[in-house]
């Protein structure tokens, strides 16, 4: 639940505002899991907020690890960084469809190649942060397409995290305080 509350709360700061919130997810999801499992919550979010004269006005999409496992580790190199780009397109277009075409949506950086889980596995860390890297391009490269310029953006990681204080035990995951560091020079004021 950071993640969702240290957005929540950044948000409602920017903006001066009281903001309501509800994460959708799925543990060890990769993206098409993703879209499959949390569309019809969306579309059913959408509906109840529509009743009350309210609207969905930003999802928040945390992704690419998983997909990152599926390809490098479970061995199947056909789910490599161009199907990521694809159904990650796909998905935020899917978004934009079920919650409006204003809704933003935010894509959310992976610090993966700053927590320590590989950091000094050598020669791992440097297999890990180039594909890290490349993933993350992916997403940048969704955000950039011209169809979705304004309501689609790619919010790079975190600024100034520390291995010993802003990860889990896990070593991958963003603690507390790595999900409540400000992300790098896009503010939610932006959006």
């Amino acid at each position: 639940i950071s993640l969702p509350r240290s957005t929540a709360k950044a948000i409602a700061e920017q903006v001066g505002r009281d903001v309501s919130w509800l994460a959708l997810g799925e543990c060890g999801a990769d993206v098409a899991m993703l879209e499959e499992q949390t569309l019809p919550t969306l579309e059913e979010e959408v509906t109840r907020c529509s009743g009350k004269g309210e609207k969905v006005d930003a999802v928040v999409v945390m992704c690419g690890l998983n997909d990152i496992k599926v390809c490098c580790l479970h061995m199947q190199p056909w789910l490599h960084a161009g199907v990521f780009r694809r159904r990650l397109r796909h998905f935020a277009e899917s978004l934009h469809e079920t919650a409006g075409a204003d809704c933003h949506v935010l894509l959310l950086g992976c610090p993966m190649e700053k927590g320590p889980r590989f950091a000094d596995v050598w020669p791992m860390c440097l297999f890990i942060n180039t594909v890290v890297r490349r993933w993350e391009a992916q997403k940048r490269e969704v955000a950039a397409d011209a169809g979705h310029a304004r309501r689609l953006r790619y919010m790079p990681n975190p600024t100034g995290m520390n291995r010993e204080l802003h990860f889990c035990c896990d070593g991958m995951h963003p603690n507390d305080l790595g999900c409540a560091a400000p992300c790098g020079s896009a503010a939610v004021s932006d959006v």
